[in-house]
């Protein structure tokens, strides 16, 4: 499902670029990311989680105009999206994920000033994700975000 999330994301990012004023695309761009960013707290896969909920904040800025739109910012927003997907095919791969701070740190900047904002030159190779925190015994990891539900253990007579 996360795939389909972020799919149904760049379509609506690329409309968008194409007409900053289409109110609908950024209200689909906020549902997605918080769909995602839900999906990603719910399994306990901060990386993904954070960098969501800073993208469905910029969105939602952008939705009630209190962000002006600067050319810049669609590549900060694609860098974004592509980080996201990276972190999903991450997932279902089961690899250590690629973490998102410095792209967060561009969204603060963006947010703080967005005529004053350079972006970063993009790193080859980002800082990974801290390790998640280990699984109790008796609890069966997840696998991957929103493809497989853990089952929770019966209780022991």
């Amino acid at each position: 499902e996360a795939h389909d999330i972020l799919e149904s994301a760049g379509r609506s990012l690329d409309t968008w670029i194409t007409d900053t004023g289409n109110s609908l695309e950024i209200q689909s761009l906020q549902r997605d990311l918080h769909t995602l960013k839900g999906g990603a707290r719910m399994a306990e896969v901060q990386p993904l989680g954070d960098l969501g909920h800073e993208l469905e904040t910029l969105y939602e800025a952008l939705a009630l105009d209190r962000l002006p739109v600067q050319p810049v910012l669609f590549d900060l927003l694609h860098r974004c999206h592509d980080r996201l997907a990276e972190m999903v095919d991450q997932l279902g791969a089961g690899q250590p994920l690629t973490g998102g701070d410095d792209l967060i740190a561009a969204l603060h900047d963006y947010l703080r000033d967005p005529g004053a904002f350079t972006l970063p030159a993009a790193s080859a190779e980002p800082a990974p994700a801290p390790a998640p925190a280990p699984t109790p015994p008796g609890v069966p990891p997840c696998t991957s975000i929103l493809t497989r539900i853990c089952p929770i253990p019966a209780p022991r007579p």
